[in-house]
């Protein structure tokens, strides 16, 4: 059951875009910041940055950022949920880890549950803040997950259950020009989908090579923007063109 729907908001998306960034090169000695209180979750490689102050406690996952992140990333073997509902491998066992770390948390800080939840993460770091929204009880109130350049999490089920159980409190961003939002496409047992939600794409003129236009769905055209991946998939560009949406 979803607890509110929640209205996109421009502003919401460009400071949960530089919470992203903030949690790939996190260090408590360097945050300068009066008004939140920041807690690292560190566990088998895998991060979560918990911000929070009197009013809102925000998830924040990074993506990939390691030879073992990559590792995580090509596990696209489906691993059931029940009820015919497939996810990622890679995806589940490291949300997984982090729900037991977040959990352990949670008990110590229950005042926290109290606070309106917000959860956000960037690549392979959007898909562990879906799964954590979707696995953890504790977060069934949640108020809303921004998710950048994410990546396919699961089967045609999960997204259909994902997607009732989230209801109005899910954004998916992406950029035209990212391809990673175009993978997984399938493995020897289903097809990935998105789930169904508001999805916010932030457009460009822009393409790779001279003539060439290709269908947004179309796998081929990730193979035109891989040279371009590093730019176009980083949560930098991700702020850009937040910023950009702000002021439009």
């Amino acid at each position: 059951m979803q607890a509110n729907i929640i209205k996109y908001n421009p502003k919401d998306a460009y400071n949960l875009a530089k919470l992203c960034s903030l949690a790939y090169r996190f260090n408590s000695k360097t945050v300068k910041d009066k008004e939140n209180n920041y807690y690292l979750i560190e566990v088998k490689n895998n991060r979560c940055l918990v911000v929070y102050n009197s009013e809102v406690c925000i998830l924040v996952f990074p993506g990939t950022d390691s030879f073992e992140d990559v590792v995580t990333d090509l596990k696209i073997k489906g691993v059931s949920l029940g009820d015919n509902i497939y996810v990622h491998k890679g995806f589940l066992e490291t949300s997984r880890v982090l729900i037991t770390e977040l959990s352990d948390f949670f008990e110590k800080n229950s005042f926290l549950k109290d606070r309106k939840i917000w959860i956000t993460g960037h690549s392979l770091g959007a898909a562990q803040a879906v799964l954590v929204a979707y696995l953890m009880s504790e977060l069934k109130d949640f108020q809303g997950i921004y998710s950048f350049a994410q990546p396919k999490i699961g089967n045609k089920e999960f997204c259909n259950v994902a997607s009732t159980y989230f209801g109005k409190r899910y954004y998916r961003i992406v950029n035209f020009l990212d391809p990673v939002p175009l993978v997984p496409t399938q493995n020897n047992d289903f097809k990935y989908e998105h789930i169904k939600g508001e999805k916010i794409e932030y457009k460009s003129s822009e393409y790779i090579g001279k003539n060439i236009r290709i269908e947004r769905e179309n796998i081929i055209r990730s193979l035109f923007l891989l040279a371009s991946y590093p730019i176009n998939h980083s949560i930098d560009i991700y702020i850009q063109k937040a910023k950009k949406d702000l002021n439009n």
